[in-house]
Parts: C-alpha cells; structure tokens; sequence
C-alpha cells in the first residue's frame, strides 16, 4: 500500500476508497496488455467510467510532487516526424525553460510493427538531421524517472500495443501526468446516418486511452472542447483550448524555407501546395466510393497539371496514401509508380516529401482534402480548393471555416480554380477569408506553445499546494 510523504493526521482519509482497489503493479508484457483490452473493450459504459474512477483515484494516492530544488521533467513520446509540428513550439518553450528538464522518447517500432504507419526510419532521420537528442523506448524506464508530465504525440490504441509501458492508464495510475496535445483531428461532426455513424467518430476522437485517461489534453478550438463533455467518457474538464502550436511557426515564417533544388525547378513561378489525402473511406457503406476524388481522377487532374507552365504544382502525398490505395484495391504499386514518375518527370510539377510547414508558408495557393491541414491553410489566408468526393459533416466551426474555401470533385473544379489564380476571373472568396481569419485566428499572435507550457506549470503549482502526496514503498 502507498504510504503518506507529505502534510498530517490523513491516515485513514483514503482507507474506504482504496479498499476495493485492486493491486495494480502490473507486469507489463503482452499477455497482460491483450487480457486488460479484451476486458476493457467488454466493459460497458457505466463499468468504463468505474474504471476511468479507479485509475484516477490511483492517480491522486501516487501524484508524483514537484519537491524543492527539482526541475519539472517533461518528457515527449515521439513516434512520427509529420506530427512534430504539432508540439514544436511547446517543445521549445520548454527546453529554454531552466525550469524544465526536457527528454524525446523515441518510439521506435521494429521491422514489421504497425506497417500501417510510415516507418520509423523517417522519424528517426528528423531527428538525427535536426540534431534532436533522444532516448529510445527500450531504454527507458518511465516508473523509474517518474517524470512529472508525459507527452504524447498520437493518440490511437493501436500505436500502444507495442509500447505497451507508456499506455496512459498504467502511467496515470502511478501517479504521472500524460499530457496529450491534439494535432486537430476533432472537426468531423458526428451524426446519426447510416453512412458515418456516430460511435465510430466517438470511438475515433473520444474513446482512445489518451483522451480517457489524460490528466490534461489540449485542443484547437472551443467547439473541440465541447465535443470531450458530449462524447468523452472522462468528461471534458481536463481540457483546454489554448490553440495548436503548430500555427506558432507561422509567425516567423523568414525560417521556413524550400530546397534550393525544388525553388531552382519553381523558377520564380507562384507555387500551388497540393495535399493528397489518404482514402478515407470510415462509414461508407459504398465499397467503391471514399471521401477523396478516385485514384483515376487524381490521374486525370494531375495529367492536365503538368501541361500548365504559369503555375508550378508541388503534391505530397499523405504517409498513408500508399497503403489505402493498396488495401482498398484502388491502384496497384505500377499505378502509383506511374503518377509519381510523370509528376518528377515533368518541368511543372514535383513531389515533396519534407516538412510540411515551409512549403504552405512559401505557397500561393492550395488544395486539400479532408484533412487538419486545412485549418493551417485558412491561418494563411490564400485561395484554398478542397477536393471531396464525398462530403464529410463538420463541426460548425469547422464548416464555417471551410466556407471561405472552393469546393470541388474532380478536373473541372481545378480547371476552374486555376481561372482564378492566373486572374481571368476574380476571387470570389477573398471577403469571406478575410472574414474567417478575422474570427477564428486574430489571436494566434506566435505565442502558443509558451502558453500551453505556463498552463501546465500552473496547474502543477497549485496541484503541488493543494495535494496531499503519497508515494510506493521502494
């Protein structure tokens, strides 16, 4: 049992609580982790809350304090260099924080691992290219550094199974804080329809270990905010909507810069950023439909874009781009080779494969898909096209965002788009982005990160001042 570290006469204050606890030293290999999701996924919603209570009591009873003379140790679970942009500006007001004593954990997956994500190769390339130190997951040892916040980076159950010491449930119960900043996923709209069903775009953004177990979680905007109290079982108490940190980049936008290679192939032409998406096809009840335009229409768009000499077209593909087109029989490895080569291969066109950020900040104009880059494109206040085959319900302010953009479905909607952006026509949606910006991103001053870290510095302070302490005998 935990013994008292700190404050007077609090014996028996948690005794009625703690009694019907179970021991939970667990042994963190593959047969507990696979027996503890087989009875979690066979818990119903009032057993899931009793066990949401429990974690959470254990939590309070092993609160790792914040002593005298010691640094906040912060920790970062890192797993894909695509979502780096996601914590950056966090991650660096903490490093030059002397406060803070700062660390990445890599997660690093062996051949094989969730092939359904890019490889780990990538990450770790980022890192070693931007001189980034870090410690693997194999070397680290989270209940032997207790560090005060643990930060995740990706919020899917599946990520976990290899990594099954960091699942937020075990580190919260022992008395770390995981800290869960959202990279924007949260603007679909549930609703009740055959083709999107509601519990599954719950399950997606609300019922993932890290929403339901995160000791405090950190999301884009209010109405994200609202979504946890409606569907989170956790509730949404724990989360704050500060903004992402990921538009604190665009305030210095002189530092994102291109390859020299791709502006000397550019050659002072106005740049349009193309996003492919991976083919999301969640709720669809038609095998032969996504939410993305078909793999033969991006063909047909992409063969006229290589044609158009005024403008150049720089497309990235989505990490998971390759594995959906294969797995859902859209194209074959011969297709997608074949679009990727006319596009190097062509004088007005190139694929890119880099940080994302520098290429929307130097770009004159987008297109998009369902995607949270859409938000970072709006920020940016340029021509935005979003490509649906089939819509996708959005949150209202989300919708409302979106309304400033172009819509479209396939060649005749980027023919008309391109009218546009060489002048023959005027833009009609200039008032409306002017309108947007004004509304959702005035505020967004470069600065959000830092307040993310004073939010969670607060939050321990006034914990450490309130809390009574318990730690494990050693």
């Amino acid at each position: 049992m935990p013994r008292l570290a700190s404050g007077k006469n609090h014996k028996n204050r948690h005794r009625s609580n703690t009694q019907k606890i179970k021991p939970d030293h667990l042994t963190l290999n593959s047969e507990t982790y696979e027996a503890l999701e087989k009875q979690l996924r066979n818990y119903n919603e009032q057993s899931l809350r009793t066990y949401i209570n429990t974690v959470n009591l254990q939590h309070d009873l092993r609160r790792i304090p914040l002593r005298t003379g010691e640094k906040i140790r912060a920790h970062f679970l890192y797993f894909c260099d695509f979502y780096w942009s996601s914590w950056n500006s966090f991650y660096q007001a903490c490093l030059a924080d002397e406060r803070f004593d700062t660390k990445i954990v890599f997660l690093e997956r062996k051949e094989g691992e969730l092939p359904q994500y890019p490889p780990s190769d990538h990450a770790k390339t980022y890192l070693e290219t931007y001189n980034i130190p870090y410690v693997t997951y194999d070397a680290y040892d989270p209940y032997a550094e207790k560090p005060h916040f643990l930060i995740y980076q990706f919020p899917y159950n599946g990520v976990y199974l290899h990594f099954a010491k960091v699942k937020t449930n075990f580190i919260r119960q022992h008395g770390i804080r995981p800290v869960y900043i959202s990279y924007g996923i949260e603007y679909d709209k549930p609703r009740t329809n055959p083709d999107l069903p509601d519990a599954h775009l719950n399950m997606m953004h609300y019922r993932q270990y890290v929403q339901l177990f995160a000791w405090k979680i950190f999301v884009m905007h209010p109405d994200i905010r609202e979504g946890f109290f409606t569907h989170c079982l956790a509730g949404g108490a724990h989360v704050s909507a500060l903004g992402s940190p990921k538009f604190d980049a665009y305030a210095a936008k002189e530092a994102l810069r291109l390859p020299k290679t791709l502006l000397h192939k550019a050659a002072g032409r106005p740049i349009l950023a193309w996003q492919v998406h991976h083919f999301w096809t969640d709720g669809i009840s038609d095998p032969g439909r996504t939410h993305s335009p078909p793999f033969a229409e991006l063909e047909r768009m992409f063969a006229w874009l290589q044609e158009q000499n005024h403008i150049f077209t720089v497309v990235t593909l989505h990490p998971l781009f390759v594995r959906d087109a294969l797995r859902l029989r859209l194209a074959t490895h011969g297709d997608i080779d074949r679009v990727k080569n006319f596009i190097q291969q062509s004088p007005n066109m190139t694929l890119y494969d880099g940080p994302y950020q520098p290429l929307l900040a130097m770009a004159n104009a987008f297109v998009t898909e369902k995607s949270s880059l859409m938000f970072e494109m709006a920020f940016l206040n340029k021509p935005v096209l979003l490509l649906q085959d089939l819509e996708v319900a959005l949150k209202p302010f989300a919708a409302d965002i979106a309304s400033a953009f172009y819509h479209g479905r396939g060649l005749d909607d980027v023919k008309k788009f391109f009218r546009i952006l060489e002048n023959p026509e005027p833009d009609m949606m200039a008032d409306t982005r002017k309108r947007v910006w004004a509304r959702y991103f005035s505020g967004y001053d470069g600065h959000i990160g830092e307040r993310i870290k004073n939010s969670l510095v607060e939050n321990l302070l006034t914990e450490n001042k309130s809390a009574v302490f318990y730690r494990n005998e050693e």
